[in-house]
């Protein structure tokens, strides 16, 4: 059966895109098509131009940053996880400035060893282990980063301020463009353009008052999450 059907879309560069709708929808799936983990049946996917399978995938992957909603870690201290996978010479100063971005500075300046500190996938919450891992694909600078319900875990203050510094990160750079899967609708208002899938296909497309004013599923997303 088909996962996906009759997708037409574009995305600027510099464009923050939120991509909401339904579990099952098929959200994760296009995300999935965007890292090549997946080869579409029949249509194509272009970048700048050039059709994505045609690309090299080594440089390609070098250009994203990806951030899962299930995030972990390695067992070896956060400065290395935070690390992990950047090329270049990274400073302390690159890890701090893009943990104080994601929020993470302040709870790993308070851990005994601080960035020094020995974690695994047991140590750390699942807010903390995020925090972690959007501090990785910030300090990675990639011109697409994708998030992937990245701030579920985090409690509504900590997603107001990763939230304002992800929107923040398309400013620093003229040709960043991010793509964030939301459960939570605060994180896609601001949104450059907002995607509401259903059933494997994009049924609404708009910012977020014009979708308020067409009534439709993202209207009523809206509403059963102001009434909760």
């Amino acid at each position: 059966m088909p996962v996906l059907e009759h997708l037409d879309f574009s995305i600027e560069e510099n464009q923050v895109i939120a991509i909401v709708g339904l579990s099952g929808s098929g959200k994760s799936t296009l995300l999935n098509l965007l890292l090549r983990l997946y080869e579409p049946s029949s249509g194509q996917i272009y970048i700048d131009g050039f059709p994505l399978r045609e690309l090299d995938i080594r440089w390609l992957r070098q250009h994203i940053g990806y951030v899962a909603q299930e995030s972990h870690l390695f067992h070896m201290d956060i400065k290395s996880n935070i690390k992990y996978g950047c090329p270049g010479n990274i400073k302390q100063e690159d890890i701090e400035r893009a943990a104080k971005k994601a929020y993470a500075h302040d709870f790993i300046s308070s851990l005994p060893n601080g960035y020094e500190t020995l974690v695994d996938d047991n140590a750390l919450s699942g807010g903390q282990k995020q925090r972690i891992a959007i501090t990785r694909a910030i300090l990675r600078d990639p011109v697409i980063m994708i998030l992937d319900e990245a701030t579920s875990a985090l409690d509504s203050e900590c997603e107001h301020y990763v939230k304002e510094s992800l929107y923040a990160l398309k400013d620093e750079c003229k040709r960043r463009t991010i793509i964030i899967i939301a459960h939570r609708l605060s994180t896609a208002k601001a949104a450059d353009k907002i995607f509401v899938m259903d059933d494997g296909r994009i049924i609404e497309m708009g910012d977020h008052e014009g979708l308020m004013l067409k009534d439709g599923l993202y209207a009523k997303l809206n509403k059963i999450q102001a009434n909760i």
